[in-house]
């Protein structure tokens, strides 16, 4: 079954039992739209100019989420770097983008679909992993790539390895902590080994780092409030 980028993190940061994400919102909104970002430029529709993004198609787009990205870059007089994009990104459609890819993964029979109510009135979702398989497989296939020679790993794969380092979600590749270790070490030397002139060497590397700054500070800021809440409160 053919998975993108996109569909491909969320359901490696999906617990294989419950209903929830492994990694939290943070990591998985930022996670997707740097994923997103990777794919489009898989894609041909944007590619990276130095630290800029720029748009290469103005074809139709059917995917609303790609189309939506085009467009504002589009309409913006200077080229924005990764991290503006992400920001800008995560802030408008992330609760909409992962929406989207929850049902979109429904439809594959990857995800199952509950329809609840809170105190008998009020609606929502609950979604869980239907093919568990599917995500051991991931998982399998990314610590077996990256046990061997570097050369063969796909673009996909390093785009997702790229990620969850990032992320800060190795975890999800193992629980062991010598393990994840090795793996980390290893991801770095797999992207330090690539030829930089290529375009996802260039690509996988900026959103990497876009994404690891922008969750940094989305923490700080998450902090600092709580911070000034706690203390504001006790005077």
């Amino acid at each position: 079954m053919q998975l993108d980028i996109l569909e491909r993190f969320l359901v490696l940061a999906h617990s294989p039992k419950k209903s929830y994400n492994l990694l939290g919102d943070v990591q998985v909104n930022y996670g997707l739209v740097g994923a997103m970002i990777i794919q489009m430029v898989e894609d041909d529709i944007i590619t990276l100019k130095g630290k800029k993004l720029v748009v290469v198609s103005k074809e139709p787009i059917e995917n609303p989420f790609f189309r939506e990205l085009r467009d504002l870059m589009l309409k913006k007089k200077k080229h924005k770097s990764i991290v503006f994009w992400l920001k800008v990104m995560v802030a408008r459609s992330s609760y909409k983008l992962r929406k989207h890819l929850r049902r979109s993964l429904t439809d594959k029979e990857i995800y199952r679909h509950e329809r609840r109510k809170f105190l008998w009135i009020f609606p929502y979702d609950k979604y869980y992993l239907k093919n568990i398989e599917l995500r051991n497989n991931l998982i399998f296939t990314l610590k077996e790539e990256l046990k061997g020679d570097s050369k063969s790993i796909g673009d996909e794969s390093l785009a997702l390895l790229g990620l969850l380092k990032a992320c800060t979600a190795m975890r999800i590749l193992t629980y062991d902590r010598a393990e994840r270790k090795l793996l980390r070490q290893r991801i770095e030397d797999v992207i330090a080994g690539l030829p930089k002139d290529t375009t996802i060497y260039k690509t996988v590397k900026e959103v990497k780092r876009g994404v690891n700054s922008s969750i940094s500070m989305a923490v700080i800021a998450a902090t600092s409030a709580a911070n000034a809440s706690f203390y504001g409160s006790h005077y």
